[in-house]
């Protein structure tokens, strides 16, 4: 059962995205959904897991 979720501002039903995102000057994207009408987007928690955590990780390192 796949869940649906929906915007708190707009209440417009949210869509799967590739959002784009800086973090100390390293670019990538991740799965997450964002709202079609006002743009707000949220990672998915694998994206967070798999790519946002290790790249703060990395840099934190440096």
């Amino acid at each position: 059962m796949t869940e649906e979720w929906y915007c708190f501002k707009c209440k417009e039903k949210m869509v799967k995205a590739e959002i784009p995102f800086v973090y100390l000057e390293v670019e990538d994207k991740g799965k997450g959904i964002k709202c079609p009408k006002c743009g707000v987007a949220y990672f998915d928690e694998q994206t967070v897991l798999d790519v946002i955590i290790p790249t703060q990780e990395f840099i934190d390192a440096k």
